[in-house]
Protein backbone atom coordinates (compact mmCIF):
# COMPACT_ATOMS: atom_id res chain seq x y z
CA UNK A 1 0.00 0.00 0.00
CA UNK A 2 1.71 3.16 -1.19
CA UNK A 3 -0.54 5.61 0.61
CA UNK A 4 -2.08 4.93 4.00
CA UNK A 5 -5.73 5.97 3.90
CA UNK A 6 -7.39 6.44 7.30
CA UNK A 7 -9.72 3.60 8.09
CA UNK A 8 -13.45 3.64 7.62
CA UNK A 9 -15.43 4.60 10.65
CA UNK A 10 -19.20 3.95 10.86
CA UNK A 11 -20.13 0.58 12.28
CA UNK A 12 -23.73 -0.42 11.68
CA UNK A 13 -23.79 -3.94 13.07
CA UNK A 14 -25.60 -5.56 15.94
CA UNK A 15 -23.99 -7.85 18.49
CA UNK A 16 -25.84 -11.17 18.49
CA UNK A 17 -24.73 -13.26 21.43
CA UNK A 18 -23.74 -16.78 20.50
CA UNK A 19 -23.21 -15.98 16.83
CA UNK A 20 -19.73 -14.51 17.08
CA UNK A 21 -16.96 -16.72 15.83
CA UNK A 22 -13.25 -16.44 16.33
CA UNK A 23 -11.27 -14.55 13.70
CA UNK A 24 -10.99 -16.47 10.40
CA UNK A 25 -8.01 -18.77 10.06
CA UNK A 26 -7.04 -17.30 6.69
CA UNK A 27 -4.92 -14.72 8.53
CA UNK A 28 -2.98 -17.53 10.21
CA UNK A 29 -1.10 -17.95 6.91
CA UNK A 30 0.23 -14.42 7.19
CA UNK A 31 3.11 -13.34 9.33
CA UNK A 32 2.09 -11.99 12.71
CA UNK A 33 3.92 -8.75 13.42
CA UNK A 34 2.57 -8.02 16.88
CA UNK A 35 0.06 -9.21 19.47
CA UNK A 36 -1.07 -6.94 22.29
CA UNK A 37 -3.71 -7.13 25.00
CA UNK A 38 -5.15 -4.11 26.79
CA UNK A 39 -7.96 -3.66 29.30
CA UNK A 40 -10.18 -0.67 30.03
CA UNK A 41 -13.41 0.10 31.86
CA UNK A 42 -15.77 2.12 29.69
CA UNK A 43 -18.75 2.06 32.04
CA UNK A 44 -18.82 0.98 35.71
CA UNK A 45 -18.87 -2.80 35.97
CA UNK A 46 -17.89 -3.27 32.31
CA UNK A 47 -14.29 -4.43 31.87
CA UNK A 48 -13.35 -4.55 28.20
CA UNK A 49 -10.37 -6.55 26.96
CA UNK A 50 -8.85 -5.83 23.54
CA UNK A 51 -6.75 -8.62 22.00
CA UNK A 52 -5.13 -7.02 18.95
CA UNK A 53 -3.18 -8.88 16.26
CA UNK A 54 -1.36 -7.01 13.48
CA UNK A 55 -0.34 -8.98 10.38
CA UNK A 56 2.40 -8.48 7.80
CA UNK A 57 -0.09 -7.27 5.16
CA UNK A 58 -1.16 -4.53 7.65
CA UNK A 59 -4.51 -6.17 8.33
CA UNK A 60 -5.64 -6.01 11.96
CA UNK A 61 -7.96 -8.16 14.04
CA UNK A 62 -9.19 -7.15 17.49
CA UNK A 63 -11.04 -9.72 19.56
CA UNK A 64 -13.08 -7.71 22.04
CA UNK A 65 -14.20 -9.26 25.33
CA UNK A 66 -16.66 -7.88 27.87
CA UNK A 67 -16.13 -9.17 31.41
CA UNK A 68 -14.21 -12.14 30.05
CA UNK A 69 -16.72 -13.12 27.35
CA UNK A 70 -16.20 -12.58 23.63
CA UNK A 71 -18.32 -9.61 22.50
CA UNK A 72 -17.10 -8.54 19.07
CA UNK A 73 -14.47 -9.21 16.44
CA UNK A 74 -13.32 -6.08 14.62
CA UNK A 75 -11.21 -6.53 11.48
CA UNK A 76 -9.47 -4.00 9.27
CA UNK A 77 -8.78 -5.03 5.66
CA UNK A 78 -6.23 -2.61 4.15
CA UNK A 79 -6.59 -3.86 0.57
CA UNK A 80 -10.25 -2.75 0.60
CA UNK A 81 -9.90 -0.06 3.29
CA UNK A 82 -12.90 -1.34 5.24
CA UNK A 83 -13.84 -2.53 8.72
CA UNK A 84 -15.75 -5.70 9.49
CA UNK A 85 -17.58 -5.97 12.80
CA UNK A 86 -18.54 -9.58 13.55
CA UNK A 87 -18.03 -10.37 9.86
CA UNK A 88 -20.33 -7.62 8.59
CA UNK A 89 -18.92 -4.77 6.49
CA UNK A 90 -19.44 -1.40 8.08
CA UNK A 91 -21.41 1.37 6.46
CA UNK A 92 -19.40 4.52 6.08
CA UNK A 93 -20.27 8.19 6.40
CA UNK A 94 -17.22 10.00 5.13
CA UNK A 95 -16.23 13.33 3.64
CA UNK A 96 -12.75 14.23 2.42
CA UNK A 97 -11.15 17.66 2.26
CA UNK A 98 -7.81 18.45 0.66
CA UNK A 99 -7.33 21.92 2.11
CA UNK A 100 -4.66 22.15 4.82
CA UNK A 101 -6.27 24.21 7.57
CA UNK A 102 -3.60 23.34 10.12
CA UNK A 103 -0.87 25.80 11.03
CA UNK A 104 1.92 23.25 10.97
CA UNK A 105 2.44 19.54 10.50
CA UNK A 106 3.82 17.91 13.62
CA UNK A 107 6.60 17.03 13.15
CA UNK A 108 7.33 19.59 10.45
CA UNK A 109 8.40 18.77 6.91
CA UNK A 110 5.50 16.58 5.87
CA UNK A 111 3.27 16.81 2.80
CA UNK A 112 -0.40 17.28 3.68
CA UNK A 113 -2.38 14.31 2.36
CA UNK A 114 -5.89 15.41 3.31
CA UNK A 115 -8.58 15.42 5.95
CA UNK A 116 -11.22 12.71 6.41
CA UNK A 117 -14.44 13.09 8.41
CA UNK A 118 -15.95 9.99 10.01
CA UNK A 119 -18.85 9.00 12.25
CA UNK A 120 -19.50 5.96 14.46
CA UNK A 121 -23.10 5.01 15.18
CA UNK A 122 -23.17 4.35 18.94
CA UNK A 123 -26.69 2.88 18.84
CA UNK A 124 -25.73 -0.06 16.64
CA UNK A 125 -22.13 -0.54 17.77
CA UNK A 126 -20.99 -1.87 21.13
CA UNK A 127 -18.76 0.34 23.26
CA UNK A 128 -15.86 -2.07 22.78
CA UNK A 129 -16.22 -2.24 19.00
CA UNK A 130 -16.52 1.56 18.77
CA UNK A 131 -13.35 1.99 20.82
CA UNK A 132 -11.53 -0.52 18.61
CA UNK A 133 -12.52 1.33 15.45
CA UNK A 134 -11.46 4.68 16.89
CA UNK A 135 -8.15 3.25 18.11
CA UNK A 136 -7.35 1.84 14.67
CA UNK A 137 -8.77 4.77 12.71
CA UNK A 138 -5.51 6.65 12.48
CA UNK A 139 -2.96 3.92 12.79
CA UNK A 140 -1.63 4.40 16.29
CA UNK A 141 -4.33 5.81 18.58
CA UNK A 142 -3.95 4.23 22.04
CA UNK A 143 -6.88 2.13 23.24
CA UNK A 144 -6.87 3.98 26.58
CA UNK A 145 -7.57 7.25 24.79
CA UNK A 146 -10.21 5.66 22.56
CA UNK A 147 -12.11 4.07 25.45
CA UNK A 148 -12.07 7.39 27.30
CA UNK A 149 -13.63 9.10 24.29
CA UNK A 150 -16.30 6.43 23.91
CA UNK A 151 -17.12 6.57 27.64
CA UNK A 152 -17.60 10.33 27.34
CA UNK A 153 -20.23 9.95 24.60
CA UNK A 154 -22.07 6.75 25.50
CA UNK A 155 -25.51 7.44 26.93
CA UNK A 156 -25.44 11.10 25.92
CA UNK A 157 -25.05 11.01 22.12
CA UNK A 158 -26.00 8.57 19.40
CA UNK A 159 -23.08 9.37 17.09
CA UNK A 160 -19.37 9.91 17.63
CA UNK A 161 -17.84 12.37 15.16
CA UNK A 162 -14.12 12.44 14.43
CA UNK A 163 -11.70 13.75 11.83
CA UNK A 164 -8.34 12.35 10.72
CA UNK A 165 -5.66 14.56 9.17
CA UNK A 166 -2.58 13.03 7.62
CA UNK A 167 0.93 14.07 6.55
CA UNK A 168 3.46 12.04 4.57
CA UNK A 169 7.23 12.35 4.94
CA UNK A 170 10.26 11.61 2.77
CA UNK A 171 10.71 8.04 1.53
CA UNK A 172 12.91 6.12 3.92
CA UNK A 173 13.92 2.47 4.28
CA UNK A 174 11.75 1.52 1.27
CA UNK A 175 8.61 2.91 2.90
CA UNK A 176 6.86 6.23 3.53
CA UNK A 177 6.53 7.55 7.08
CA UNK A 178 3.19 9.12 7.99
CA UNK A 179 1.79 11.20 10.81
CA UNK A 180 -1.92 11.33 11.72
CA UNK A 181 -3.89 13.68 13.95
CA UNK A 182 -7.32 12.57 15.16
CA UNK A 183 -9.79 15.17 16.41
CA UNK A 184 -12.99 14.11 18.16
CA UNK A 185 -15.90 16.57 18.04
CA UNK A 186 -18.84 17.03 20.38
CA UNK A 187 -21.35 17.86 17.64
CA UNK A 188 -22.25 17.20 14.02
CA UNK A 189 -21.00 20.66 12.99
CA UNK A 190 -17.50 19.65 14.12
CA UNK A 191 -16.76 23.03 15.68
CA UNK A 192 -16.28 22.04 19.34
CA UNK A 193 -13.32 19.80 20.15
CA UNK A 194 -13.69 17.02 22.73
CA UNK A 195 -10.25 15.42 22.36
CA UNK A 196 -7.19 15.31 20.10
CA UNK A 197 -4.66 12.52 19.65
CA UNK A 198 -1.46 12.62 17.57
CA UNK A 199 -0.11 9.31 16.29
CA UNK A 200 3.58 10.10 16.05
CA UNK A 201 5.41 9.14 12.85
CA UNK A 202 4.87 5.58 11.66
CA UNK A 203 5.44 3.47 8.54
CA UNK A 204 2.38 2.38 6.55
CA UNK A 205 4.26 -0.69 5.29
CA UNK A 206 7.09 -2.81 6.67
CA UNK A 207 10.39 -0.87 6.31
CA UNK A 208 13.62 -2.49 5.15
CA UNK A 209 15.38 -3.23 7.38
CA UNK A 210 12.58 -3.89 9.85
CA UNK A 211 14.59 -2.14 12.57
CA UNK A 212 14.40 1.19 10.71
CA UNK A 213 12.52 3.91 12.58
CA UNK A 214 10.43 6.64 10.91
Amino acid sequence: MGVFIPMNGLANTSNHEGQIKKAPKKNSEKKVESITTEEAEIKPGELWTFNKTVYSDRSIIVEVELNGKLSDIVEYLPDRDIFLVNGVETNVIIEKENTDLSINAVPTGGTYMGKWHYSINLLTTSAGAAASILAMAAGNNPIGWATGVVAFFYGTQTTLYYTVEQWRYAYKCQAYPYFNKTTVWTNVNRNVIQSINESGKFFSTQPVPASCTP
